[in-house]
């Protein structure tokens, strides 16, 4: 079996506290220099608390790119993309999270059941809500959010399910990413869901039901699966935010691949865009009522209900023509 070459893109900034718990997790994978070959490409996005001087005492296999810029987490991580050099399969990592041991090895069975070279793949895997130490809190994103056994294209839509640092593409993946340009980019609001967007509708997505990652709760974080202390007002805003998120990511997604169109995935959010530029009040009930039983979580339906109701078309419009 051909060993497979892996690599690690991360984007860093001021993570000196929690970065070499990652890095050492990452290079502490079952099977590497055996069965698959990993290198670690990191971008710093301007880190001023040591977090390069740490990276910098690692000098096998990590590679740092250190511009000075501060693009911020979404175009930090496309710049990563556009600057990685062809590899087998891409993993994508946070600067403060904790990698199982066998999380490479499960990963790689995932892909080898399909072609490669064939289609843009992507896989994700549920994740371990941890606290500031690293330790699971006995939480998962599955059992919180009731996800099904197997991914469920219409999921990747109303839910933001894939997180960037549980989740692994393919080359072919990779090649349709580069194409992403950067207003899109500064446009889309959940980056790693987006990706997973636009390669569920050129090719397929795979869901690993194991939690892979100890995703590490602390006070510079907010992760979806709780937070308790927020205001009323503050959880209503964010519920509307979110409605609309939904929406506008599809709506980039689909732009994002018009030239390759196919799938079923595809089509549908084609219709989401599709209601998205309807001026039509009535038109976009009778859309939101098609997509409404794909909505699993009832706060989202109530999101994406009134993001249907208010939309603001001049705002969507502009939004296309920077695009």
């Amino acid at each position: 079996m051909k060993k497979l070459n892996v690599i690690v893109l991360m984007s860093t900034y001021n993570g000196r506290r929690y970065i070499k718990e990652q890095i050492d997790s990452i290079f502490g994978q079952q099977g590497i220099n055996d069965l698959f070959n990993l290198k670690l490409l990191i971008r710093d996005d301007g880190s001023s608390d040591g977090t390069v001087d740490i990276i910098n005492t690692y000098s096998s296999n990590v590679e740092l790119i250190s511009d000075g810029l501060n693009l911020g987490p979404k175009r930090s991580f496309f710049e990563l993309i556009r600057q990685a050099d062809d590899n087998d399969i891409f993993f994508f990592s946070d600067q403060d999270d904790i990698w199982p041991e066998d999380k490479v090895l499960i990963f790689l069975k995932e892909f080898q059941k399909r072609k490669l070279d064939l289609v843009p793949l992507g896989v994700y895997s549920d994740i371990w809500i941890s606290d500031e130490f690293g330790k699971s809190t006995g939480k998962s994103m599955a059992g919180t959010y009731k996800w099904e056994p197997s991914a469920v294209m219409t999921s990747l839509i109303w839910d933001y399910r894939i997180t960037g640092a549980a989740f692994a593409v393919n080359q072919r993946a990779i090649n349709y990413l580069k194409t992403v340009d950067d207003k899109t980019v500064k446009s889309i609001n959940m980056h790693d869901s987006f990706m997973g967007l636009m390669i569920g509708a050129l090719g397929e997505i795979i869901q690993i039901n194991t939690p892979l990652l100890f995703y590490r709760q602390h006070g510079h974080n907010v992760i979806g699966a709780s937070n308790s202390k927020a205001s009323l007002i503050w959880r209503i805003k964010q519920l509307f935010s979110t409605g609309q998120s939904f929406l506008l990511d599809s709506q980039l997604a689909v732009e994002s691949i018009l030239n390759n169109p196919g799938t079923d995935m595809y089509e549908y959010i084609s219709q989401v865009r599709d209601m998205l530029n309807e001026r039509s009040l009535f038109k976009r009930l009778k859309y939101f009522s098609r997509f409404v039983a794909d909505i699993r979580i009832t706060k989202y339906k109530v999101a994406v209900l009134f993001a249907v109701l208010l939309i603001d078309k001049k705002i969507v419009h502009v939004r296309e023509e920077e695009i």
